[in-house]
């Protein structure tokens, strides 16, 4: 029986990309995926995005998250989902409201008659933890993961086919971003979320684009170039971007 990833390497471009976090860089990802899969001029459903996020949308969301005043209060994966869905017409873009506070909230919106691509675009080790459980509960998947500081970050790929691990999640080989001790948004108050620290946009852009080569690859089937060029980091105050294989990560641990 073909699995899901063994569908990826027969080039049959059936995909699911989830977006688990729809704010600075989960919003620009879904953007940009969007349009591109609206220029590769795919059959409707061949390819579709699910936004998933319960935040809504506050007044200082607006200087690096891609909504307008008159979006103030409603509900951020909807109105991304929306709003691209206007756009283009030709791409599948739905939104699960809520959050994800346990790990089948997630597993629960997978679909299994494409290749599920997670995209993990989310700022606590909670949500964290539950994408990787997820990425653990299915046969084959694709897990895109991006944290950042104010001005560096990275963006690490991992796969799974058929059960066997190709390359691993963040997660698995640094357990200890579980434990970061910032709060599940759904966790935090009102206070919290105001004085929370925020990323600069430039930041945001460059997450973002990151997951997204990777997303391009994946459409592709480029498998040979994103494998071996599975972690990516980058520091914008010293204007570097370094791709290498995350294997290198076990050598050095």
């Amino acid at each position: 029986m073909m699995t899901h990833l063994q569908v990826v390497m027969t080039m049959s471009n059936k995909y699911t990309f989830y977006i688990v976090g729809a704010g600075g860089t989960g919003g620009l990802l879904t953007s940009f995926l969007a349009r591109q899969i609206a220029a590769l001029h795919l059959e409707k459903g061949d390819v579709k995005i699910v936004v998933i996020d319960g935040d809504v949308i506050e007044y200082k969301n607006l200087s690096r998250q891609p909504f307008s005043t008159y979006s103030i209060g409603q509900g951020k994966a909807s109105v991304l989902a929306s709003s691209l869905n206007m756009l283009y017409e030709d791409v599948d873009i739905t939104y699960y409201p809520y959050y994800i506070k346990k790990m089948t909230d997630l597993l629960d919106r997978i679909s299994h008659d494409s290749i599920p691509v997670l995209c993990g675009c989310v700022d606590n080790g909670t949500a964290r933890k539950f994408i990787t459980e997820c990425f653990h509960h299915l046969q084959s998947c694709i897990y895109i993961d991006a944290g950042n500081e104010k001005i560096s970050g990275e963006v690490m790929l991992a796969i799974k086919n058929n059960g066997v691990i190709l390359r691993d999640c963040k997660g698995d080989l640094f357990p200890n971003i579980f434990e970061d001790g910032i709060k599940p948004a759904h966790e935090k108050s009102c206070m919290e979320k105001t004085s929370s620290g925020e990323q600069l946009y430039v930041t945001n852009i460059t997450a973002a684009l990151m997951m997204f080569i990777y997303c391009c690859y994946i459409l592709n089937d480029q498998w040979q170039m994103i494998i071996n060029k599975s972690f990516i980091q980058f520091d914008l105050d010293e204007l570097e971007i370094k791709a290498f294989d995350s294997k290198e990560l076990l050598c050095k641990k």
